[in-house]
């Protein structure tokens, strides 16, 4: 109700580059905060804490992971679900 549904190109683009930094920025601030991570979050700082490997490239493998997963077992895959695997981190 809150974003409108529009067939522009730009605006489409527009909202998936604002809700990626929402997300990316929510992440950082929730798992800063120390209030504990999720179960994929909780993987993350685990396998950076074990391996010493920046966050960005753990959590950037993860998501590349999952997406390949997912693509394995029949979903879709598109530019924005790539984006978004690759950007997150």
């Amino acid at each position: 109700l809150l974003i409108p549904e529009t067939d522009e190109l730009w605006i489409r683009v527009a909202f998936f580059v604002v809700g990626l930094l929402v997300l990316s920025g929510a992440t950082g601030l929730y798992i800063g905060a120390a209030f504990g991570p999720g179960p994929r979050d909780g993987l993350m700082t685990g396998l950076h804490r074990r391996t010493g490997w920046p966050i960005w490239v753990v959590r950037t493998g993860l998501e590349v992971t999952v997406v390949a997963v997912g693509w394995a077992l029949g979903g879709n895959v598109g530019i924005g679900t790539v984006a978004f695997a690759l950007l997150v981190g």
